[in-house]
């Protein structure tokens, strides 16, 4: 059985027939170099920043075929300068077409308050990762949210709370890896997956949890003083801290299809979330329960 029927199996998922090129039509790829190099002959300016990204030649692409067939009149008659006067026309307009497109999209996926991507983004990245996932891999997704927020905008303005969601951000992004994908999901609620973890050392389940614990102390740490930071005579008397859930998508994760699993995952995380705010807040739940506590105290800040 080849690896791709086994990973069928075990998923449940009908694997679905390779469709056959047809004869004589180019692939994407082939039609996405063309595009490439007509831009290049032309001498077209590209931004540097889309040169190597496939998505915004896949715009240029379907753009340029529009423009083609709305091409004003106005070139006059067909020969060979004509033509050439006429493709440069679309594919100008199809570059700069593309990238507006992309940069509405980008802004489409980012929060805009923390500059996180937003919880549409997640729903798009969690559905891709099911679906593209390799046999005997593990990943982590870990659901957060920051104790007591809503006491930090009644007491302090909602600026102040804007300014913690923002220092958090900050914090998180410079201590994951170039792969992770972290997304404010609402409010103070936000979304760490980590693809891909190391499994292969001993008690690596629990040497994990002491990363996101890790984390966790970090913005206990930490989040509070770089509000101070930012906002001179600013007093906040005790820590801001966050509580976490944390699950492992692993081979023994099988549902019927991919949505059905994102589903599950959202609902397991979040049990975990809620089980450590129960807990009192500032500690870590994964599979086995609470991995570190300690209470958040309440001298300033009353319960929900």
């Amino acid at each position: 059985m080849s690896e791709e029927d086994k990973t069928a199996k075990d998923h449940q998922v009908a694997k679905k027939p390779a469709l056959p090129k047809p004869e004589g039509l180019p692939t994407l790829e082939e039609r996405l170099e063309v595009i490439k190099k007509l831009a290049e002959k032309l001498q077209v300016t590209i931004p540097e920043k889309y040169k190597g990204d496939l998505h915004f030649w896949y715009l240029v692409l379907r753009e340029y075929w529009f423009q083609r067939r709305a091409l004003p009149q106005n070139f006059g008659p067909v020969n060979d300068q004509n033509l050439l006067k006429m493709r440069h026309h679309a594919i100008n307009m199809a570059v700069n077409a593309a990238g507006r497109f992309a940069e509405l999209e980008k802004e489409a996926a980012v929060d805009g308050l923390t500059g996180a991507f937003n919880r549409r983004a997640l729903d798009k990245y969690l559905l891709d990762l099911l679906s593209h996932r390799r046999t005997g891999v593990t990943d982590a997704v870990i659901m957060f949210d920051i104790d007591y927020l809503k006491e930090i905008n009644d007491r302090y303005g909602h600026p102040i709370g804007d300014a913690v969601l923002k220092a958090l951000t900050e914090l998180i992004q410079k201590n994951i890896r170039g792969i992770d994908f972290f997304a404010r999901y609402g409010g103070e609620e936000f979304f760490l997956v980590m693809p891909e973890i190391n499994t292969e050392e001993p008690n690596w389940q629990e040497k994990f949890l002491q990363r996101i614990d890790d984390l966790r102390e970090a913005i206990e740490d930490q989040v509070a003083a770089r509000v101070r930071e930012s906002n001179p005579g600013l007093t906040i008397g005790n820590p801001i801290t966050a509580s976490f859930g944390v699950m492992f998508i692993d081979d023994q994760l099988v549902c019927v299809d991919e949505k059905e699993v994102s589903e599950k995952v959202y609902s397991v995380v979040d049990k975990f979330l809620y089980d450590a705010k129960n807990n009192g807040r500032n500690c870590v739940v994964g599979p086995n329960g609470v991995f570190k506590s300690r209470p958040l105290p309440l001298t300033d800040q009353q319960t929900e």
